[in-house]
């Protein structure tokens, strides 16, 4: 009887447990959609409220995390977004979302060094089946750094590399060639811009750019 009870009473608080933490996973997913919500229109404060509570509802949540990251950022609460980054770094060193985040931080902080480090950890990390235009933007991005802060013979490696998977359409193409001119290879560029008048015959950006070259 008494080992009867003791069962009975084991699976009673067992269900409550799990009804309590699905109440918890349930709760935390409507903060999270309303912290986007907030960040994506500019409701910076509201969201780091909701974010914040949403990751204390359920702590296993990494986009919650990650979002409250950006969240304090746009708050150029640079520091504390950098603590909750480095924590989801130290648990998963090969995300790249996680090193993609740390690399726009520290972008706002004008240190190119560390932002280039973590762009390519980004980009060397383990990517999804099927994030190719994902890892596309991300080389984009370090391409764009590296050559705003004079620094050709890195992007030129970065935008070979962009190059090999590239769409062959116009706009690929041209985009590659305008690159490849901030770069300062004109002749890599004009191959780039010829491949897209192919494409598109009498494309204008094309033909100006082929010019510039």
């Amino acid at each position: 009887m008494l080992a009867g009870i003791t069962v009975a009473m084991f699976l009673l608080t067992r269900f409550v447990a799990e009804g309590d933490a699905a109440l918890r996973r349930a709760d935390a997913a409507r903060l999270y959609a309303d912290g986007l919500r907030d960040l994506d229109e500019g409701r910076v404060e509201d969201a780091v409220t909701a974010l914040g509570r949403a990751t204390a509802r359920n702590p296993q949540a990494e986009p919650a995390w990650l979002a409250l990251a950006r969240a304090l950022a746009e708050g150029r609460q640079e520091a504390a977004a950098g603590r909750v980054l480095m924590r989801l770094r130290d648990a998963s060193p090969e995300d790249p979302d996680v090193n993609l985040e740390l690399a726009r931080l520290e972008v706002r902080r004008d240190d190119v060094a560390s932002a280039v480090r973590f762009y390519q950890s980004a980009l060397t990390a383990l990517w999804r089946q099927g994030q190719a235009v994902e890892r596309g933007r991300v080389r984009r991005e370090l391409i764009r750094l590296l050559l705003d802060h004079q620094q050709p013979d890195r992007a030129m490696s970065e935008v070979l590399v962009l190059g090999v998977d590239l769409p062959a359409d116009a706009a690929s193409r041209n985009e590659l060639g305008h690159l490849f001119l901030r770069a300062g290879s004109p002749s890599r560029a004009r191959e780039q811009f010829a491949r897209a008048l192919e494409a598109s015959p009498g494309d204008p950006d094309a033909l100006a750019g082929a010019g510039e070259a």
